[in-house]
């Protein structure tokens, strides 16, 4: 494992933010890893006026990397005990709704 230099890595991160009215496809939450690196996710704020089951998932492999069930006009903070590594390197973290409405996430995360 590669030695990480958190001081850095604390203030180095980046956070995207996306809404969408209707995120039943997979749609992209984070930018992609520079060649070579892993994204990993610190943190994930969502909010939705709709109730529905949430999932993130990593880029082109649909691998499920967390799901939320969410009650109508809620909101939840995320944050994962240690943190989320997507297990292959250069792919984004994507969003899946269970359900039509409007939804709205902030993803902190970084690369390694």
């Amino acid at each position: 494992m590669p030695k990480i230099d958190l001081l850095t890595t604390i203030y180095s991160g980046s956070y995207t933010y996306t809404t969408s009215s209707d995120m039943q496809t997979a749609a992209d939450l984070t930018t992609a890893p520079p060649a070579g690196q892993h994204l990993v996710v610190t943190d994930i704020l969502i909010g939705t006026d709709t109730a529905m089951l949430f999932q993130f998932l990593e880029e082109t492999s649909g691998t499920c990397i967390g799901t939320v069930d969410l009650i109508t006009n809620s909101s939840i903070f995320i944050s994962p005990r240690g943190r989320w590594r997507l297990p292959v390197a250069g792919k984004k973290l994507q969003g899946d709704a269970g359900a039509s409405g409007n939804v709205h996430i902030t993803v902190w995360y970084y690369f390694e």
